[in-house]
């Protein structure tokens, strides 16, 4: 009786066996992720060993349930991902987008001739072949587009397809290895200091989303004399904001009505090219102090309050019912100077500078409710991946192919949230989620799809390993893997002088793999893979798509 509940527990085909399955693999590879060997852990890619070992061991989940646990999961995670970077996103793409994605059209080429070669010399089979590049550089979309190739070149010989997925499944946990690996080799012999590439990252980051500065500047030109802040503002074409002047030792909240004098010191927020022409029409930058009676402070306050939503920094009248001044607005990690016509979204938070008694006011108007801050909203985030699912599923044409290429799940939900969080807000409906409740949803989503893919692969892993073919398989897998990201990223460390941490993420987001990216930004504690994965993913995935299906069109009789 009791060996029978044990059965029925672990190996029956019930709800209850499935989220044990799925719960004993995620539990199992976080602590297989947490072990450290020279140094090095495998962090959350551990989740895909274990899920080898619980699907080798005889746990199943219906094939059905599992492909939808997988795919869900990996929605989930490259969703977040979105929108983490969104706002920073079309930036950035504008600055580096062109020579980023130049460098993964070259790593795609590389691995899709590798895969012919291997095909010509090898003799091996089409549909294994198709399966070992689709495994090697963990795409699973294109495992699809080439078993879906292959069904419609030979609809009488369903196995070609399986055989296909095992492949596959043999090469896709050493994709993620050699991934991994390259990076830890090229930081290994270009001796990467982690701490100092973020410090250029944040510094390019701030040159390219123009994260504003600020200065006291000392008043001296006297054709300035007379001059109001506001025509200041027409004289100068770029946005800034001046927050104080301190004027015959006093300290007050000036406005555009404002008369500026020789001696006068004001505090300009502004970006770079902002404060060049300011120094030449009011005077140079300044050391001097602006010495108060301590009533003048600066604070933050969070925008909580769903009157101040979607108004702009005048229209909500901080600056002319108190003594505040607004000065920068950060919104998902870029700073904004806080011009009068720039509207408020949920969760921006304000910088004010002021009277203590009004600050405190004003922060009241803006709501500044760590509460509602922490609050997530989840309509706004299956609303974004409904609108991911739809752009993913368009088909695109192109002559030559018999099946339409798409986007897939993943990619759309990507693009989706990339969207929604640079448009921020609709009405009253936010695209804004907080960073733990993100990170949360982030991690679970890997974890399901690393989990899904290694209980199905582990099922005939070692038996096909064994045997002897699995291994050559294996082999091969690795090549195509590890020798296009290790001829671009040597050049690109070499030759472009690239930042090391946007090269993880070019190498994650060249080969479509998600646990790589996991490994980068968890180990490095940083977004900048994030920002490049996400640069290249779109265009990489619809190639990767495309050049499966192109292995099959061509070399399959």
């Amino acid at each position: 009786m009791n060996i029978q509940w044990f059965n029925n527990l672990f190996y029956g085909n019930s709800v209850t066996t499935t989220v044990l399955a799925l719960s004993l693999t995620i539990a199992f590879g976080i602590l297989i992720g947490h072990i450290k060997i020279f140094k090095i852990s495998l962090g959350m890619a551990g989740v895909l060993f274990s899920g080898l070992l619980i699907g080798h061991f005889g746990m199943r989940i219906e094939p059905g349930t599992l492909d939808f646990i997988r795919e869900f999961g990996l929605i989930l995670f490259v969703y977040t991902i979105g929108v983490q970077i969104g706002p920073a996103f079309f930036a950035s793409f504008m600055k580096q987008g062109l020579k980023l994605n130049i460098m993964a059209i070259i790593i795609i080429v590389l691995g899709f001739t590798a895969a012919v070669i291997i095909l010509l010399v090898t003799g091996l089979p089409v549909p294994v072949v198709a399966g070992i590049m689709s495994g090697a550089i963990t795409n699973t979309p294109g495992l699809g587009a080439a078993q879906q190739a292959l069904a419609d070149a030979a609809p009488d010989s369903p196995s070609l397809g399986q055989t296909t997925g095992m492949a596959y499944a043999m090469c896709y946990p050493f994709g993620i290895f050699g991934i991994i690996t390259v990076m830890l080799v090229l930081k290994k012999i270009f001796r990467i200091d982690i701490r100092e590439e973020e410090k250029k990252f944040n510094a390019e980051r701030d040159e390219i989303l123009m994260k504003p500065s600020s200065h006291n500047l000392l008043v001296s030109n006297r054709r300035l004399a007379g001059t109001s802040i506001g025509e200041l503002h027409n004289l100068v074409k770029q946005d800034f904001t001046i927050s104080r002047l301190h004027r015959d030792g006093k300290l007050s909240v000036p406005d555009n009505s404002d008369i500026l004098q020789i001696g006068d010191i004001i505090h300009v927020v502004c970006s770079k090219e902002a404060s060049e022409d300011l120094a030449l029409l009011a005077g140079d930058i300044t050391e001097i102090e602006m010495h108060h009676d301590g009533t003048f402070v600066g604070a933050t306050a969070i925008v909580t309050n769903k009157k101040a939503v979607n108004k702009s920094v005048g229209e909500i009248g901080i600056g002319g019912n108190f003594s505040v001044s607004i000065t920068k607005v950060s919104r998902a990690g870029m700073e904004l100077i806080a011009t009068p016509g720039l509207k408020l979204q949920f969760g921006d938070q304000i910088t004010m500078a002021g009277a203590k008694d009004d600050i405190e006011i004003a922060s009241k108007e803006l709501g500044n409710s760590i509460k509602d801050l922490e609050t997530p909203n989840i309509l706004p985030i299956f609303l974004g991946i409904i609108f991911g699912l739809l752009i993913g599923s368009i088909p695109v044409n192109i002559p030559g192919f018999q099946i339409p290429l798409k986007l897939g799940l993943s990619g759309g939900a990507l693009l989706s949230a990339i969207i929604f969080s640079r448009i921020g807000q609709i009405g009253r409906l936010s695209w804004f989620l907080p960073q733990s409740a993100n990170f949360a949803i982030r991690e679970i989503g890997i974890t399901m799809f690393l989990a899904c893919v290694g209980i199905r692969a582990g099922e005939k892993f070692f038996s096909t390993l064994i045997d002897g073919q699995g291994i050559c398989w294996i082999l091969l897998g690795i090549t195509i893997t590890v020798i296009p990201i290790l001829i671009i990223g040597i050049f690109s460390l070499l030759f472009l002088k690239m930042n090391y941490l946007m090269l993880c993420g070019l190498l994650s987001g060249s080969l479509t793999d998600p646990p790589a990216l996991s490994f980068a930004t968890t180990s490095y504690k940083s977004d900048a893979p994030s920002i490049t994965y996400a640069t290249v993913y779109a265009m990489t995935m619809f190639l990767r798509i495309m050049f499966a299906q192109l292995l099959v069109v061509l070399f399959f009789k």
